[in-house]
């Protein structure tokens, strides 16, 4: 008998059981494609509720699940653990609150195998749910919720997928971003090193998952905690990969900081646990952020040789 091929599945998760229970049923209804097996890695990246039982006791028809404890916190860490440990030729990635249509694995894998793809992006909708009148582009694409029909294409990790032997080149995620360190730009970051090491990163609009996150990521709180990372994270990419500079970033802060202020004044927004939050009070936070993130970040070395593959090591 010919050995399959096969492909490894990597969801990281911390403290999400109740979400994850959900998710982990839904791929008990995956269709494994024609002559591939599959495997599923569960990352518990030092959850402190009962997500280990859950894994342990789970039984899918389809697919074995294997758990992998990560006490390095941050989604990066987890992230690299599963990649360590996985067997398959192909590697998926998805997230702890998110649904795959039952035909997710096969889109996935069909499109990995072309020639001209090393790396793919799947479609990811919002859940019904979550859908309000106001959610325009910009803030579905805080909820991770993108669209790559046109313009460049880059990985998110509700929806993802790698060929193993990008790894060779691109060893790994960057474990100071994401959520668990600056917040987010892990994604980024790899699929801007993937590119850059000459892998072709597609969109597979047909590879569909619907993300359902909690209800609390619409408050407004919520959005500028999304904004504040989103500056985090330019502001590290800025200065540590593109080794591009800001001039007078401390003063910059500060003069955002004077005009959100008096912005608020005059137009205040919502309650922070009130749905929604005004376009431009994410803009400023975001800037904000990126300034005060990039006075931190110019105080030590660069971690990366300009648009570099890999961490500089520092030992």
């Amino acid at each position: 008998m010919t050995p399959r091929s096969l492909v490894s599945v990597i969801i990281c998760t911390c403290n999400r059981a109740d979400s994850l229970q959900q998710t982990l049923a839904a791929f008990g209804k995956l269709t494994i494609p024609g002559g591939w097996a599959a495997e599923l890695i569960v990352v518990d990246n030092n959850s402190t509720d009962n997500t280990s039982l859950l894994v342990k006791q789970v039984q899918l028809p389809n697919l074995p699940i294997r758990w992998l404890y990560e006490a390095r916190a941050g989604k990066s860490n987890a992230l690299n653990a599963g990649m360590a440990c996985a067997r398959g030729e192909l590697l998926l990635f998805t997230d702890d609150d998110v649904i795959p249509s039952a035909d997710w694995m096969e889109k996935m894998v069909a499109h990995l195998q072309k020639p001209d793809c090393d790396a793919v992006v799947g479609r990811i909708e919002l859940s019904v749910n979550l859908r309000r009148p106001w959610l325009g582009t910009r803030y579905e694409a805080l909820l991770g919720v993108l669209d790559f029909k046109s313009g460049p294409v880059e990985l998110v990790g509700a929806n993802a997928g790698i060929r193993k032997a990008v790894l060779q080149k691109v060893p790994q995620y960057d474990p100071e971003l994401g959520p668990g360190a600056l917040g987010w730009g892990e994604d980024t970051l790899f699929s801007h090193q993937l590119e850059r090491a000459g892998f072709k990163v597609k969109y597979a609009e047909d590879a569909r998952v619907i993300h359902q996150p909690g209800k609390s990521r619409l408050l407004h709180r919520a959005w500028l905690g999304a904004a504040s990372n989103l500056g985090r994270t330019n502001a590290y990419l800025r200065y540590h990969w593109e080794h591009n500079d800001i001039p007078a970033p401390y003063a910059r802060f500060w003069w955002l900081k004077i005009k959100l202020w008096l912005r608020r004044r005059l137009q205040p927004p919502p309650p922070l646990d009130i749905e929604g939050c005004p376009e431009w009070e994410l803009s400023y936070v975001s800037q904000l952020e990126l300034n005060r993130q990039f006075c931190r970040e110019r105080r030590r070395p660069r971690n990366y040789d300009p648009r570099g593959l890999t961490k500089l090591s520092r030992q």
